[in-house]
């Protein structure tokens, strides 16, 4: 049976596992890969280098100290690139999703996607 993309139940209850955090210094942005800070437990900032290691996808913005969702798995972002069904992902200079070329892979593309699309992916190493 071959899976289309519309036929995805895009609901972060129906594809998503995640845990709730707090958000660090500068807060977070929904949407967006984020890390933990290395200090406090369950608290994470924004990832902003290839090397980065992602632990998920935030679901909500949150201001620092505020609590933020994180997608584990099944994460939905939007994508500037072009990414491929079992491609893997890495993040690029600024913390964005991209295909994996170099640096740190993060996880794997569940569905594909162009500049400005929507595509789910699952964190993981």
């Amino acid at each position: 049976m071959t899976a289309y993309y519309g036929s995805i139940d895009r609901s972060p209850a129906g594809q998503s596992k995640s845990i709730n955090c707090i958000a660090g210094t500068g807060g977070v942005t929904k949407g967006h890969a984020v890390k933990y800070d290395g200090t406090t437990a369950r608290t994470v900032v924004a990832c902003s280098a290839a090397a980065d290691i992602a632990i998920g996808i935030t679901n909500n913005t949150a201001a620092e100290g505020a609590q933020v969702q994180v997608f584990i798995s099944g994460s939905i972002v939007e994508t500037a690139y072009t990414l491929t069904v079992g491609g893997r992902v890495g993040l690029d200079g600024s913390g964005d999703i991209v295909d994996y070329s170099a640096d740190t892979s993060i996880g794997v593309c569940v569905t594909a996607g162009t500049t400005s699309s929507d595509v789910l992916i699952n964190i993981g190493y």
